[in-house]
């Protein structure tokens, strides 16, 4: 029997709240339209997903290494081994999409503690690089194996998995330029009501007409 104050979604995708009131039963400040209700049930289930992930990835982590880590440090370590072993910072900063130096650098510095990565210099003048150690191999490749025997055989139980995976992949790959476009827009939108409130520019002034009147004759004078 369904519990009684179940969530349901109504055709537009709103949430219905079966115990508030009929004013505050259908809440569509995120769902005008059908395509904002699909986007809001997105990025609530990608919200429970990066929780879910992050949880699994942990829980991995610590059995493939015996050490806890935090969810910054396994994607960075995991980071340099998808890059080929060695990376730079700043391909890590791309690579991760992540902008806050600080907090890579300090996550950097416990996994150089922990002998799963060792710093390099890099191929360029004053740049550095980061490589596995035997250690770092040694704990990815328990991950990995690990992970192929509990996440990879339960997603082979589910019909269509694989499809479904490249599928959403794309879409997400897609989304993250959308929502950086909508960011720059958010970001410039002070600028572009600036400019909107700016008077229009007035049009350049006409150059004067030059007469079209036969110019006078030039007396000749005698020498």
């Amino acid at each position: 029997m369904q519990s009684e104050n179940r969530r349901t979604y109504s055709e537009s995708g709103a949430i219905e709240h079966p115990t508030v009131g009929s004013a505050a039963r259908q809440d569509r400040y995120m769902s005008h339209d059908a395509l904002a209700a699909s986007l809001t049930r997105f990025e609530l289930g990608l919200m429970r997903l990066y929780e879910a992930f992050g949880s699994w990835a942990l829980e991995l982590q610590k059995c493939a290494s015996g050490e806890q880590m935090s969810f910054q440090e396994v994607s960075l370590l995991h980071c340099v081994r998808l890059r080929g072993g060695t990376t730079t910072l700043a391909e890590m900063m791309i690579f991760l999409r992540r902008h806050d130096i600080a907090a890579i650098n300090y996550s950097l510095r416990k996994l150089e503690a922990q002998k799963l990565i060792v710093r390099e210099r890099g191929s360029r003048r004053r740049e550095v690089a980061y490589a596995l150690t035997n250690l770092g191999r040694t704990v990815t490749d328990s991950y990995g194996q690990m992970r192929m025997q509990v996440l990879v055989r339960l997603c082979h139980e589910v019909h269509g998995m694989q499809a479904a995976t490249n599928e959403a992949a794309a879409v997400m790959e897609r989304l993250i330029g959308i929502y950086d476009q909508a960011s720059q827009q958010i970001l410039n939108q002070s600028l572009i009501q600036t400019a909107s409130e700016l008077p229009a520019a007035a049009p350049p002034a006409a150059a004067p007409q030059r007469s079209r009147s036969t110019p006078p004759k030039r007396k000749l004078v005698d020498e």
